[in-house]
C-alpha cells in the first residue's frame, strides 16, 4: 500500500511582503536576496479561493453542458498573536498599498503565494489572561505555486507576543468607571475588488465607506454612560492600549468620535454585575502609533 502524506497545519510556513505594483509578487536578485516579513505568531489561516465556475444549461439538457470560468477571488484570512504593528497598518495608515502572503507547506515542499492584496477588515481582541489576538481579511488578485526568487521566509520569532499585563483603555484621557476587562475594536474597509472585460482577475481594489466599531467589557459601577447613550453624545479619542511590542514599545490604537450604541447590563444571581458597551465611530480614521 502507497503511502499518502499527511499535511500538519503547523509545519507551515508564513510571511508577507510589500508590493511595488499590486498584484506582482515581490522578488530578490542574486545580489541583493530578499526575506518575507514576520507576521506575528499565527494560530490560523484561511485562503478562499474561488474561480466562481459558471454553468451553461440549455433547454433539453437535464445537467450543465459546460462550466466556464467567472471572476476568480481570492480572499485570505489571517488570526496570528502580534509581536509588532506593522501587519495591522495595512486596515490603516497603508489602506491603498497592497502585499504578497507567502506560504511554504513544509510536509509537501510545496507554496501558494497570494498577490494582490489588499486588507478589507481588522479586528484586534484584548482579553484579561489572554495575549492580544489580531485577525486580518485580505481581498486578492491572483494565487500561484511559483515562490519568488531569492527570497526566503522568517523563522519564528522568540519575542513574547503583546498581552494583557501592558494593556488598558482611557476615554478622553482618563480612566474607565469599570474595571476593564476586555475589549474589541472593528475597522472595516470595505474593499470592492473592479473587474473589467477581457480580465478574470480584479485590475484594482477600491475602498469604500469606513466602517469602525467594538466593544468594551468592564464591572459595573456607574450608570452615567447611560446618559451618553440616550443622548448619543460624541466622546473623543478612545485609547485602546495594546500592550508592549517587541521593541517594548506600549502600542496605542487611538479611535476617535465614538458613539456608545446601546446599554445592555445584565443581571445574573451570584455573579459581579458586568457591562458591555458596544460602540461606533466617526469622523476619521484611527491611527495605530
Amino acid at each position: 500500500m502507497s503511502s499518502t502524506t499527511i499535511v500538519r497545519g503547523y509545519n507551515i510556513q508564513l510571511g508577507y511582503k510589500e508590493e511595488t505594483t499590486e498584484g506582482t509578487m515581490p522578488d530578490g536578485t542574486s545580489t541583493a536576496p530578499i526575506t518575507y516579513s514576520y507576521f506575528g505568531h499565527v494560530i490560523g489561516f484561511t485562503p478562499t479561493i474561488n474561480p466562481n465556475p459558471q454553468a451553461v444549461q440549455p433547454i433539453g439538457q437535464r445537467y450543465p453542458l459546460v462550466h466556464l470560468k467567472g471572476t476568480l477571488v481570492v480572499d485570505v484570512s489571517i488570526e496570528y498573536y502580534p509581536i509588532l504593528i506593522d501587519p495591522m497598518q495595512y486596515a490603516l495608515s497603508n489602506v491603498s498599498k497592497s502585499i504578497t502572503i507567502w506560504e511554504k507547506i513544509i510536509d509537501i515542499n510545496s507554496s501558494l503565494i497570494y498577490t494582490g492584496l489588499k486588507c478589507n477588515r481588522l479586528r484586534i481582541k484584548g482579553e484579561v489572561g489572554k495575549p492580544l489576538t489580531v485577525t486580518q481579511d485580505f481581498v486578492g488578485k491572483t494565487v500561484s505555486t511559483t515562490p519568488p526568487s531569492y527570497a526566503s521566509l522568517p523563522s519564528v520569532a522568540s519575542a513574547n507576543p503583546m498581552h494583557f499585563p501592558d494593556q488598558n483603555v482611557t476615554l478622553s484621557g482618563s480612566s474607565l468607571s469599570g474595571k476593564v476587562i476586555g475589549f474589541e475594536a472593528d475597522i472595516s474597509n470595505n474593499i470592492e475588488p473592479i473587474y473589467q472585460l477581457g480580465d478574470a482577475t480584479s485590475v484594482t481594489k477600491v475602498e469604500r465607506l469606513l466602517d469602525v466599531s467594538g466593544n468594551i467589557t468592564m464591572t459595573f459601577s456607574s450608570i452615567s454612560d447611560l446618559t451618553d447613550v440616550l443622548n448619543l453624545t460624541s466622546k473623543t479619542n478612545l485609547a485602546l492600549i495594546l500592550g508592549k511590542d517587541s521593541a517594548s514599545t506600549s502600542r496605542i490604537l487611538t479611535i476617535p468620535n465614538i458613539v456608545w450604541t446601546s446599554y445592555p447590563k445584565p443581571v445574573r444571581v451570584g455573579e459581579i454585575l458586568k457591562i458591555t458597551l458596544p460602540f461606533k465611530a466617526q469622523g476619521s480614521m484611527p491611527t495605530l502609533a
